[in-house]
């Protein structure tokens, strides 16, 4: 049997319906879309969109056993979606939305797609909203290079400069001065090299010192003019420089004469010495001598006075001075310092015989009328100083020895007084204290001398 060719009238034409699109429900189950297409949910690729896939071969379709309409009643076929993308619309479903940022139908891509989102979104802003200008991230202020040793210079300069204008403070503010000058140069040097601020205080504190110092020499050269002025004015007041009189003449004595014999030395006729009450390390001492020369005095003499241990090592030595007159007296005073070791002797070296004066009528010095008082912590002696032959006694200085004598002679003790001035008769007392109440018994000799 053969087959009715397509058109012919044993075959009626098939009705023209265009096949179903996929996915409907005639279709069954709709198949899932090919790998790269993006789906509703799916985020755009970041490379835009993919290339449309090729249409697939149309399936044949079967001759219609019906007459065929003509070609101008032909219905029109819906166009296809850009891209293949979105299935056209069906009769009774709705279509399917594009998804966000998909571009138009008929719209041209860009040959660069925009960046897609981050899959984060963008980051929130901060709280407190973006950061003014010139704020975000600026660094913390930094502090300029110290100037402390500039300002310690400065400080001691004007210090050293205070003293500067004063009698022996100006010593003081010498030292001052050249301590800032020490340390105001390495403030200038780290000033100027940058490690270091206060470069204008360390000049300062330069120029102060210098001006401190120049003020101490200056003034230390005048002060040294004054002081020598006044030394050379007392020095000719008490010798008489630029006069006819002695520098040893001593006033109120009678004037020496040139002529006369030579004089015999100071004899020491008696030495006696002990530890101090107050203290143990010092010790007294006492030396009576003679002056054999009944024409000669010697003014203002020089006694030294060594205190020696047993094995002859000097402990200390002091200088004692007196004017001897004719005849005994006696000199006294402390050797300070001694130390544990006892004094043994003393050793009194008199003054040289060519310092004596010749006098044919030298005054005399006459104690008397002495009186001693004691209490419960001392022993005052009192008397009469009788100067005679002075030609005037109110311009003598009169230093009064007393010597504390034990019953057996011995010396345990010495005190000394003075009398400032005599009236004219040449008569005056005197008063001298022993630091210790002195034993029952005890008897007392006096010396006096100018």
């Amino acid at each position: 049997m053969s087959t009715p060719e397509p058109g012919s009238p044993e075959q009626p034409p098939a009705p023209a319906v265009p096949p179903p699109p996929p996915g409907t429900a005639d279709d069954g189950p709709a198949a899932p879309p090919p790998f790269g297409t993006p789906g509703l949910y799916s985020m755009p690729s970041p490379y835009g969109p993919p290339a449309a896939a090729p249409a697939p071969p149309p399936e044949p379709v079967a001759a219609p056993s019906g007459p065929v309409p003509p070609s101008g009643s032909e219905q029109p076929t819906p166009p296809s979606p850009p891209g293949g993308f979105l299935p056209p619309a069906v009769a009774g479903v709705p279509p399917v939305p594009a998804p966000y940022g998909t571009p138009a139908a008929g719209a041209p891509a860009g040959p660069y797609a925009a960046p897609p989102a981050g899959p984060y979104g963008a980051p929130p802003a901060g709280p407190y909203g973006a950061p003014p200008p010139g704020y975000a991230g600026a660094p913390a202020p930094r502090s300029g290079p110290r100037a402390g040793l500039a300002i310690t210079a400065l400080v001691l300069a004007v210090l050293g400069l205070l003293p500067a204008w004063i009698p022996f403070l100006q010593y003081v503010g010498a030292l001052l001065a050249l301590v800032a000058l020490g340390l105001g140069i390495p403030a200038l040097v780290g000033a100027v090299r940058g490690t270091r601020g206060g470069k204008g205080v360390a000049i300062a504190a330069l120029a102060v010192s210098l001006v401190a110092l120049l003020v101490v020499g200056v003034t230390h050269v005048a002060y040294a003019g004054i002081r020598q002025d006044f030394v050379d004015g007392f020095t000719e007041g008490w010798t008489g420089a630029g006069s006819d009189v002695d520098p040893y003449d001593y006033p109120g004595l009678t004037d020496p004469t040139p002529d006369g014999p030579p004089a015999d030395p100071v004899e020491v006729v008696e030495v006696a010495f002990g530890q101090e009450v107050y203290d143990e390390t010092s010790w007294w001492y006492a030396v009576v001598v003679d002056n054999p020369n009944p024409e000669h005095s010697f003014p203002y003499g020089t006694f030294e006075i060594q205190a020696l241990a047993a094995d002859g090592t000097v402990l200390a030595t002091d200088d004692a001075y007196s004017t001897v007159l004719p005849g005994r007296s006696a000199l006294t005073g402390v050797l300070y310092e001694i130390g544990d070791t006892p004094v043994d002797r003393l050793e009194v070296v008199t003054p040289d015989p060519v310092e004596a004066e010749h006098a044919t009528d030298l005054p005399t010095v006459e104690v008397s009328d002495v009186t001693a008082v004691s209490d419960e912590i001392f022993t005052t002696v009192t008397g009469t100083v009788t100067v005679t032959g002075a030609d005037d006694p109110s311009v003598l200085y009169l230093r009064v020895v007393v010597l504390a004598r034990a019953p057996d002679g011995t010396v345990v003790g010495m005190a000394t007084g003075y009398v400032d001035s005599l009236p004219a008769d040449g008569t005056g007392e005197f008063e001298a204290t022993f630091y210790d109440v002195m034993a029952e018994g005890t008897t007392y000799e006096s010396f006096g001398s100018p």
